[in-house]
């Protein structure tokens, strides 16, 4: 399995949407923007959203990690209802790139020296679709502190959204590709920064 990493992106602004906006693997509609671009990689399922509207300078960095996720199912054993007629599956794995996975996970790192809110959504069609239950926690809204530097030592506080894969899709639906899409919002928000100061946004205050 590939991590994949979108190193310190940063830009500048205020928005009255989110300061950035992350699309990842490239299936949801992007609404009107300023700019548009394909970052890390030579694939183009990142894009990079900055709107349109904004006045206040001010600069943020941090880090999206995630993996490709898009997954198959190896189906290992399958169950048969004489009764009704139904075949059920009776155990099998999820794999990303032939390897076996039962979670993922899509992390944000802050480093920026004010703080920020971090929020991930998730499109899990593709396995609702199929009958696989999936349950997902972390990153709603989170607030990622400022850098740190005490004592020299630099310290990026992360967050991640966890995002746990069902076992049994339905046998009927169960074969081809599936995939998850992600969307991840990031945010100024009010708090401490590096240097000790209080740091209070408007972005988002109109």
């Amino acid at each position: 399995m590939k991590k994949r990493t979108l190193p310190h992106l940063s830009g500048k602004g205020r928005f009255v949407c989110p300061v950035f906006f992350f699309l990842l693997l490239a299936a949801l509609i992007l609404p009107p923007c300023r700019a548009e671009q394909s970052v890390g990689g030579s694939s183009s399922d990142v894009h990079v959203t900055i709107p349109e509207n904004y006045s206040e300078d001010y600069r943020y960095s941090f880090d999206v990690i995630f993996y490709d996720m898009l997954f198959t199912y190896r189906l290992d054993s399958i169950s048969y209802n004489s009764e009704t007629g139904e075949t059920f599956v009776n155990s099998g794995v999820w794999l990303m790139e032939e390897n076996p996975v039962t979670t993922v996970e899509i992390e944000v790192t802050n480093h920026s020296d004010t703080p920020i809110a971090a929020e991930v959504k998730t499109d899990l069609s593709d396995f609702i679709e199929c009958g696989a239950s999936v349950s997902e926690e972390g990153l709603n809204n989170t607030v990622l502190k400022a850098v740190s530097l005490d004592q020299d030592e630099y310290r990026a506080e992360s967050g991640s959204r966890k995002i746990s894969l069902g076992i049994y899709p339905d046998y009927a639906s169960y074969k081809g590709a599936k995939q998850i899409y992600a969307t991840v919002y990031v945010r100024p928000v009010d708090g401490l920064a590096t240097n000790g100061r209080p740091f209070i946004t408007s972005i988002g205050k109109d």
